[in-house]
Formats: structure tokens, C-alpha cells, sequence
């Protein structure tokens, strides 16, 4: 009997660690829609990136790392990948495919965000201040 009890309570403590393990917590929200195709942006993905500010690392709320991804009016789902928006310098870089959220130079090269754009809808989501 006291087997079974100590089985059972391994189970448990397994099945626990496995469930919690299980993929990301995603919090996708609708930025934009074009007709044909939404755009999302994770909001539990956003991502301020530290600079050193003497001894100190303080968080440069002037930088927003965030993941997007675009869902197809089908419900076909499109690869989500970072994106890097510069508020201050309403710039945005990040053009798909998997991007390091914690480099200092994703790869790709600045674009400005233009009125009107995708890329301005989620720079008024995630600079909500400029």
C-alpha cells in the first residue's frame, strides 16, 4: 500500500512539471486588419531591453521588443517572428523569421513607421506615451 501512495504522489509531481512546461503563455491581441489578413502582437511577449546607465541596468522604455503574427481571413496562421520598434525614432526592424529578443541588433535594417501602416498601429499599442 504505501508503494502505490509513493506512485502515485511521483505521478502527480510529474504529470505538474510536465504541464507546466507545456508551450508558451500567449496573450495574442489584434493591432491592425487589413481586409484579408489580421495583425497580432503577444502583449505577455513585450520586452524592454536593458542598457547599462552607469552601474546600473535600467530598462530602456524607448525600445519595445514584441512578437507579431498575422492570421489569414482562411484562419490560416503565419509564422510569428520579433519585432523591434524604436519609439522615439517612430522606427520599427525585424522582417520575419526568428529574431533574438535580447540582441542589441536584430537583424534587418531600420524602416520608419509610416502613417497609415500596420507598423503604426502597433507602435500605438506598444508606445502608448509618444
Amino acid at each position: 500500500m504505501h508503494r502505490k501512495r509513493i506512485f502515485i504522489l511521483c505521478f502527480l509531481l510529474v504529470a505538474m512539471a510536465l504541464t507546466t512546461s507545456q508551450g508558451q503563455c500567449e496573450n495574442w491581441k489584434e493591432f491592425h486588419y487589413d481586409g484579408d489578413t489580421a495583425w497580432q502582437y503577444d502583449n505577455d511577449s513585450i520586452h524592454y531591453p536593458k542598457q547599462k546607465e552607469a552601474i546600473f541596468d535600467i530598462q530602456n522604455k524607448d525600445i519595445v521588443n514584441v512578437w507579431i503574427r498575422r492570421i489569414e481571413k482562411s484562419g490560416k496562421s503565419g509564422e510569428s517572428f520579433m519585432v523591434r520598434v524604436y519609439c522615439t525614432e517612430r522606427e520599427w526592424v525585424g522582417s520575419g523569421g526568428w529574431q533574438d529578443p535580447y540582441s542589441k541588433h536584430p537583424s534587418g535594417g531600420r524602416k520608419p513607421i509610416e502613417q497609415g501602416s500596420r507598423y503604426e498601429s502597433l507602435f500605438n499599442k506598444v508606445c502608448p506615451r509618444f
